[in-house]
């Protein structure tokens, strides 16, 4: 429900839900405890609670002893008296209020879970690109080494062992002999003229 506190229009659920959550320590403070325990479980007992703060904030200024944090925390306690003020006001009870709670923090687990889970696709996808730029460094060295021995016509030694093994004759050892031989100048064989024609 939406009420009037100081001439504007306030989400009053979300605005005792946000004192509250204050109220109880924010992530970057010690999360094994509540900073600021408001036990009860009527709008009266809020009221109490909240009206007992402002006096421990108030005597801390009188004293010299109050942070900024501490009297802006005086000025929304103010603000959610009023909201719950209005809220007896108009009859809604206190379950209305704990049933808005339980739907936001179920609102945040589930975008917590979308979070997660987004995470968690962008983890996969780093992953395959980095797969895939592997495999594209090796598919670039692998074209390199192929274009390299197709231009000099280099034979690694172990093929040649295993071609003389067999007695198997390789073509690259004949186009090689064949553009040797051009180089030196020396009259083209059967196997270079041959492979001109092709």
């Amino acid at each position: 429900p939406v009420v009037l506190v100081q001439g504007h229009e306030v989400q009053a659920f979300e605005a005792l839900e946000d004192l509250l959550e204050e109220l109880a320590g924010s992530a970057d403070q010690r999360h094994d405890m509540i900073q600021h325990p408001v036990p009860g479980r009527t709008w009266a007992d809020l009221e109490t609670e909240l009206q007992h703060m402002q006096k421990c904030i108030s005597r801390n200024i009188e004293d010299g002893r109050a942070n900024l944090v501490e009297e802006a925390l005086l000025e929304r306690s103010e603000e959610a008296l009023s909201v719950v003020r209005e809220l007896v006001a108009r009859g809604i009870e206190e379950r209305a209020f704990l049933a808005s709670m339980d739907a936001g923090f179920a609102a945040r687990e589930d975008y917590a879970r979308y979070m997660r889970r987004t995470q968690e696709a962008v983890e996969s996808i780093r992953r395959a690109q980095a797969a895939y730029h592997r495999e594209l460094h090796e598919s670039v060295a692998t074209l390199a080494r192929v274009a390299r021995a197709t231009r000099c016509c280099d034979i690694p030694e172990p093929f040649l062992a295993a071609a003389a093994k067999s007695s198997e004759r390789l073509a690259f050892a004949g186009i090689r002999r064949a553009r040797t031989r051009a180089s030196q100048g020396a009259p083209a064989g059967a196997f270079e003229r041959t492979w001109r024609l092709k």
